[in-house]
C-alpha cells in the first residue's frame, strides 16, 4: 500500500501551478502602482522659498501653493505665476511674468538635488521662450544651484 503524505493542520499548501502566473502578474502591477504613486506623494515639493545663499550676487525664488511666486535678484523682483511638469526629464518649470509692460514666459528646466537643493536652468537672455533641453556641466551663466531655505507653509 502506498503512503500519501498529507498536510498537517494549520500548514499552508503550496500555490497550485496553474495560478502561479497570476501570482506574477499581481507582483508586476503592485510594483508598478508603488513606481507611479512614490513621485507624487513622496517626491520633494517645489513650494517654498529657495536662495542661492551668495551675498554679493544673491537670488531668491520663492513658489507658493498657489501657483504664484516671486524671484528676486538683489534689490530687483520679478513676480510670476509659475508651472511645473515633472513629466519631462528634466522637469519644466515655466514662469509667466510681466516685464516693461509685456507678458513674458520663461521656459526653464529643473531638478532636486541631494541636500535639499534645486538645480535651475534659465534660457539664454535673449530668448526667454527657447527652453534649454538639459542640463551641462560649463553653463554657470544661466545655471542656478538653490537651497531651501523656508520649506512650504
Amino acid at each position: 500500500m502506498e503512503h500519501v503524505a498529507q498536510p498537517t493542520e494549520g500548514a499552508s499548501s503550496p500555490t497550485p501551478r496553474s495560478r502561479r502566473p497570476w501570482v506574477w502578474v499581481g507582483v508586476v502591477a503592485a510594483a508598478a502602482v508603488a513606481l507611479w504613486v512614490y513621485p507624487k506623494v513622496f517626491a520633494p515639493t517645489l513650494v517654498g522659498t529657495w536662495s542661492n545663499r551668495t551675498p554679493d550676487n544673491q537670488v531668491t525664488f520663492t513658489f507658493n501653493d498657489d501657483g504664484s511666486g516671486a524671484m528676486t535678484i538683489g534689490a530687483a523682483q520679478l513676480r510670476y505665476r509659475y508651472r511645473f511638469d515633472r513629466a519631462h526629464d528634466p522637469a519644466w518649470l515655466d514662469l509667466d511674468a510681466a516685464t516693461e509692460g509685456k507678458s513674458v514666459t520663461i521656459r526653464a528646466i529643473a531638478e532636486f538635488a541631494r541636500g535639499d537643493k534645486l538645480k535651475i536652468r534659465m534660457p539664454h537672455t535673449g530668448a526667454p521662450g527657447i527652453r534649454p533641453p538639459e542640463f551641462v556641466d560649463n553653463d554657470i551663466e544661466n545655471t542656478i544651484l538653490l537651497t531651501r531655505v523656508e520649506p512650504a507653509s
